[in-house]
Parts: C-alpha cells; sequence; structure tokens
C-alpha cells in the first residue's frame, strides 16, 4: 500500500525543513512531496534539501492545489498537511490507520481538544470554524468538530472519485461536504496542534476567507439538501408573517377597524413566501432524489 505526504506550502521556508525531516522518521511512508504554490522565498530550496520531492502548483489557491494533486498524483493513501510545521507528525498511523482497516475514506485530525496548544488558534478562527461545523452536523445529520482542519488522510477511492470546484481555503468545506454527499465514511481523530514559529504569517482571511467558506456552505445546502434550507428559509418568513398578522388580527378584535393596511398586507406576503419557498424545496427535493435513483441505475 502506498502512502504519500504532501505538503502544501506557500513561502514556508522557515518550517519546511522541519516538517519533512518529522514526517520522514515514519517508516510507512512511502514518498514526501512538498506541493508549493509558487512562494517567493526559499521554501523549494530548503524542502529539495530535505530530500522531499517538490512540485510546483499550476493554478493558485489551495483548492487548485488539492484538486491537481488528486489529479496528478496516484497513491492508496493520500495525507494531505499544511507546510507551517503546527500539525504533528507523529498522528500519522493515527489518521491513516482507519482508512488501512476499511473503516473510512477520509480522516480528519480535529484540533478543538484540550490538547491543542494554547492561544494557536484565534478565538475568531475558532468560533467561525464551530459555527460552519454546527451548521454541516445539522444539514448532513453527521457529528462534525473540525471541518476546516488542514490535516488529513484520504483514500484513493475518494481522491479520484470526487470533483472539488473551490479555489481558496473553502476547499476543506467542500471537500467534507462532496464527501457527506458522496457517503463516504469520515473519521475525526483528536491531535495537539501547536503555534506557529515566530514570524511564520498565516495566509487565511479571517473575513475574506470566511465570507468564501460561508458561502460554500450555503449554496451546497441549497443545492444538495433543497428541503431543508427552503423549509427554514420557509420557518422564518412564516414566524414574521404570523406576528405581524398577530398585530393586526388583535388590533381588528379590540377596535373592529384595520389602521395597519400596509402591516396586513406585509404580513400576507410574507405567509404567502413562506408557502411558496416551502413548495419549492418539496419540488427541488423530488428531483434530486429522481436524479439520484438515475445516478445509482446508471452505476
Amino acid at each position: 500500500m502506498k502512502i504519500s505526504v504532501i505538503i502544501l506550502t506557500l513561502n514556508e521556508e522557515k518550517t519546511i525543513s522541519n516538517v519533512v525531516r518529522n514526517f520522514k522518521k515514519n517508516r510507512l511512508v512511502n514518498e514526501i512531496i512538498v506541493y508549493d504554490g509558487d512562494s517567493t522565498d526559499k521554501t523549494r530550496y530548503f524542502a529539495k534539501n530535505a530530500k522531499a520531492k517538490v512540485l510546483i502548483q499550476e493554478g493558485k489557491g489551495k483548492g487548485c492545489a488539492i484538486r491537481e494533486i488528486f489529479e496528478k498524483i496516484n497513491s492508496d493513501i493520500y495525507v494531505l498537511v499544511d507546510g507551517d510545521d503546527t500539525y504533528p507528525a507523529n498522528s500519522l498511523n493515527d489518521l491513516i490507520k482507519p482508512i488501512i482497516k476499511n473503516h473510512a475514506d477520509m480522516v480528519v485530525g480535529t484540533r478543538l481538544n484540550k490538547d491543542v496548544e494554547p492561544g494557536s488558534i484565534k478565538i475568531l478562527h475558532r468560533l467561525g470554524n464551530c459555527i460552519i461545523s454546527k451548521m454541516l452536523s445539522i444539514s448532513f445529520r453527521k457529528n462534525l468538530n473540525d471541518v476546516l482542519s488542514g490535516y488529513r488522510a484520504i483514500s484513493r477511492k475518494l481522491a479520484k472519485g470526487i470533483r472539488l470546484n473551490s479555489k481558496g481555503f473553502e476547499v476543506e468545506t467542500e471537500l467534507t461536504i462532496k464527501s457527506l454527499i458522496g457517503n463516504y465514511k469520515i473519521v475525526e481523530i483528536p491531535i495537539k496542534y501547536r503555534k506557529r514559529q515566530k514570524n511564520s504569517k498565516s495566509k487565511l482571511s479571517s473575513f475574506g476567507d470566511g465570507y468564501l467558506i460561508f458561502y460554500t456552505i450555503i449554496s451546497m445546502i441549497r443545492d444538495y439538501k433543497p428541503l431543508f434550507f427552503f423549509s427554514i428559509l420557509s420557518l422564518l418568513l412564516g414566524i414574521m408573517g404570523i406576528s405581524l398578522g398577530y398585530i393586526v388580527v388583535d388590533e381588528w378584535l379590540r377596535t373592529g377597524v384595520i389602521t395597519r393596511l400596509p402591516t396586513a398586507i406585509l404580513s400576507a406576503l410574507l405567509v404567502f413566501m413562506s408557502v411558496q419557498f416551502f413548495t419549492i424545496g418539496l419540488v427541488l427535493d423530488s428531483i434530486n432524489r429522481i436524479l439520484s435513483g438515475k445516478e445509482i441505475i446508471n452505476k
């Protein structure tokens, strides 16, 4: 069984040597590849000196990198890890074990646990990750704790069977959602996450990338879970419509007249839209089920 550790880098000259050396200690690893996003520092130089195979990314962004890795590299298990030396190489065996035993198609090293080094994850990033993970857990009925982890082991079946469209850091979210949709088995393993070294800066933009991640979640839930998505919208609109309607009805019962005509119209419109959204969700869900059935028959 071929196990490939693929280290994704962009200007990580201060950490890449240490990352490569730590993974080289594991005898189960067949190859270590540094997949570089066109660094402008000496990342590739230090990676080669550490005896890693260096490949240069063609597109831009982490999403493009992972898509290229799945297309170009042939392996039985792909271990994806960031090159910032925050993820523990000694957790590798725990990550690949469920795949070797055929208990999982993707194993994620989760950082949100008691072993995480204090200060290694910003409060804003931790909060955003918790919200995103909870949204997906509710939407897809799967308990997920760290959707945005950059340390994961992936089986060949998943890597070659999934199509990714993301360009940036939203790729982990897309990878997780499409794995759930494709009925691939996901397992989470707690790991000890470390702080970045001094003068090593994260490429993640809290608001820019956060927006892309959130947009990816909303659009994919809409496309793949339409009944759930439109039911939520229907419920919200229905609550607002009924609340406004209560004000109008209460006034009519007390005075016998309706003076808030705009409120009454808005209430009726919101209730009508609520019914429409629920109907749209039902129709799209039926279409999805029909198309899914056809895919199964074709296979």
